[in-house]
Formats: structure tokens, sequence, C-alpha cells
């Protein structure tokens, strides 16, 4: 431990409204009574306590020091408190650590919690290292990859633990060099969440995420991950059938890429492309698609990949074909998917039942509606029901919702019905459905 480290204890909470310092982690505290001979309470006075969190003072209470003589077997403590308290002359008592003795016994999560913390903001105070900022964007890459084929629920599960871990590294450290990259990568998290959401068909989620997502690319000064993130927007409100809204956000998101060709600006231009299709402006449509086509062709070989924070061809050719099967061109539609299934990764689950559906859309609107409802429903059976779950299963209530009441009645929608119904757990279809 430093001078100026050791100092920063020494004077917190400081004096006055701009409070100095730093304060003892509980961890830490121990370690240093341990150093000077005392209990950890005589390392902090009444007016220290006003400052600390309730749950730090409950483990300090309980806590005396870590004596000195156990070195760097530091997590090797008692593994019985009555017999350390002998050991020490009844003084003393051993810090509840991990160690595989007292794994057995079960240490308080919430006091263990709390010591790696303290390990955790010992080991990275000051600057933040290069090293850790690279560790930080390569798990946004992971995630992003992960998009392709992890349900989205478990997605949001995984990101949530990762999100705590990366609001403790955003309050640590201010320097402005690790700062916005720091901010980037929350921006980045955010957005994924957005889309997890999205997928989830929480709307209230997505809406409140999409908010702090926006919120984030503004303080990183990103013009790509602001991009980026306006194009995650446009994406769920397409998904609740908020068109005007996705149609804005799209726009704008490719209006702040400016010139430049970016993962947001081509994903925003295909994504309007589906929202003016689906509120019927065809020439609009055919306008954005070519600025799609446009971008995906500039994007470096880095950006052109199976990813959330990518686009190619295979999504391009995607939401090619949903923005046709929303103009009743079947042909071209069909065009389209045939090409966007060739290039879907195996994986992509998602792209690939959208994909899917709108073939089974099409089918319908050709006549083939026994043939269309039996390839949507291939389709459904061919994932599990957690990969169902959310935007794919609202897809598939669509295509049951535009029936006419004759075909309503058919063996095949009724199939498909139940197999929605089990996958929601509802009793009925929202819309027109009988």
């Amino acid at each position: 431990m430093t001078a100026p480290h050791l100092s920063e204890y020494e004077n917190w909470p400081g004096l006055g409204p701009q409070r100095t310092g730093r304060r003892l982690t509980p961890y830490v505290l121990a370690v240093l009574a341990g150093v000077y001979g005392c209990a950890v309470t005589e390392l902090i006075d009444l007016a220290d306590r006003e400052h600390y969190p309730k749950a730090d003072l409950i483990i300090v209470d309980k806590t005396s020091c870590l004596p000195p003589d156990q070195g760097s077997s530091v997590f090797s403590a008692a593994t019985s408190m009555d017999g350390f308290r002998a050991a020490e002359g009844g003084t003393r008592m051993a810090l509840p650590v991990y160690s595989g003795t007292l794994l057995q016994g079960g240490p308080d999560p919430e006091l263990a919690e709390q010591l790696r913390r303290g390990l955790h903001d010992a080991l990275s105070a000051g600057m933040m290292a290069d090293a850790s900022l690279d560790g930080w964007e390569q798990v946004v890459a992971r995630y992003g990859r992960a998009t392709r084929d992890r349900p989205a629920g478990l997605m949001a599960d995984d990101m949530s633990a990762d999100l705590a871990e990366l609001k403790l590294a955003l309050q640590r450290h201010r320097a402005a060099s690790a700062l916005r990259r720091l901010t980037s990568v929350t921006a980045q998290m955010c957005g994924l969440m957005c889309l997890a959401f999205c997928k989830l068909d929480d709307r209230h989620a997505f809406r409140r995420w999409s908010r702090t997502a926006r919120l984030a690319a503004d303080e990183a000064n990103d013009a790509e991950t602001h991009s980026w993130i306006l194009a995650q927007e446009a994406f769920g409100h397409y998904y609740g059938s908020d068109f005007a809204d996705a149609i804005d956000a799209a726009q704008h998101a490719q209006a702040i890429a400016g010139r430049s060709a970016c993962v947001g600006a081509a994903l925003a231009a295909g994504l309007e492309a589906r929202a003016l299709a689906a509120t019927g402006h065809r020439r609009e449509t055919h306008e954005a698609l070519s600025r799609a086509e446009g971008l995906v062709g500039r994007l470096n070989d880095s950006a052109r990949i199976p990813s959330a924070l990518g686009y190619n061809e295979a999504q391009l050719r995607f939401h090619a074909g949903s923005a046709y099967t929303h103009l009743r061109d079947v042909d071209a539609a069909f065009r389209e998917q045939d090409r966007a299934l060739e290039l879907c990764m195996p994986g992509d689950y998602a792209d690939w039942a959208l994909i899917r559906l709108d073939r089974s859309t099409c089918l319908i609107y050709n006549g083939d509606v026994a043939d269309g409802l039996g390839y949507a429903m291939e389709t459904m059976q061919s994932l599990s029901n957690a990969q169902r779950l959310g935007i794919i299963t609202a897809r598939a209530h669509q295509i049951l919702s535009a029936l006419s009441k004759d075909h309503q009645g058919l063996p095949a929608a009724r199939d498909l019905h139940d197999l929605l119904m089990e996958t929601t757990g509802r009793n009925e279809v929202p819309g027109s459905w009988q």
C-alpha cells in the first residue's frame, strides 16, 4: 500500500461539502487492524460511522482483525470460530472467508461478496489498466455473438451480473481516457439488454433500457455507438408495431452516422425499410433497402460478422424479405428469403425462424393456406420453448390472427394455436382469433 493510498484512507470522509479520501472496506479494515494490533471498531469513530452503508457496519461490528501472522495465507482462516478465539486468548475472532472447510459450513454470501469487492477495489485502485478496458470490450463482443444462438432470457440474466460489475468500474475510474471507453461499453451493454427485452416482447423493459442506452451513448460522445443504439431502439419499436416511432429512430440513427458506413446506419436502414413497408410506403421502402445495400457493401470485414454488433448480407436479405412480405410482393420476398436462409448461420435461431414465418405468410398470400400453416408449425416445433418465447411467438400469433374465419377452423390452424398456447400459457390468441 503506497503512502498516497494510505493517506486517502486517513483523510476519509474529509471536511466540508467536498468530501475527500477513500472509504475503507470491511476487508481493508480487518487487515489494518491486524497490522496495528487493535480491534476493527477502534479504526473508525462515530463520525465515520455516519458515512458507512448499513451493510458495511453490520460486517464491521461482527468482525475483529485478521492476525498478522497469517501472512499470505489470509484465505485459510480457522475452521472453528470458537477454536480460533481460544488460540488468540479469546480476544479476536476470525474474519469469515472462503476456504474449502468453511464452504462446507456455508459462509455468509453477503460477507463473502463484500470481501471479494474489497479485494477487487484494492487490485483495481487508481488508473484503469488498458488490459481491463480491453477485457470489457471483449465481454461486449462475446455477448454480441451470443445473441445469435442464445435465448434472450438467458442473455438478460447473464448480462445483469456483468452490468453490476460495470457499474462499479464506472464509479471507481473517473479518468477521462478510461471513462469514455467504459461509457461506450456501458452503452453497448445497455443496447444488448434493450435487444434482449425486445426479443422477449417485454415492451416496458425495452423502453426503460432504451432510455439508459441513449443516455450512455450521449455521454460516450461516440457517433457510431449512438447510431447503433438508435437502431436497436428502432428494432424494438418495429416489433412493438410502433412503426412511426421505428421510422423516426431509424432515420435518426442514419443521420447521426452521417456519411460514415457503420453497423448502426446499415441496420437502421434495413429496419426503416421494414417499418415503411408495414405502413404501405412502397417507393420509400425500395429507397431504404437501396441505402442498406450500399452501406453493407462499404462495411469493413470486422463489421460484417454474425453478431448483434455487426451487420451482413444474411441480415440484409432477411430484412429485405420481411419488407417485401409486408408489401405482398411474394416473388421478391421468396427470392430474398431463399438467399437469407442460405446465408443464415445454423445456430441463428431467431432470424432463421422469423424468415421462415415470413415465408409461411407468403404461402398463405398465394392461397396455399394449409401448406403455409404447416410450414409455420414445423418452424415452431424446431425451437425450444425458451427460443419460441417473445417476438417469434408474437409473429406466429399474427399469422393466425390474419386468417379468415373459415381458415381459422383448419386442423393446421388449430394445431398451431395449441402450440402457441402451450408456449405462453394463455387460453386465446390476441386479435381476431375466435
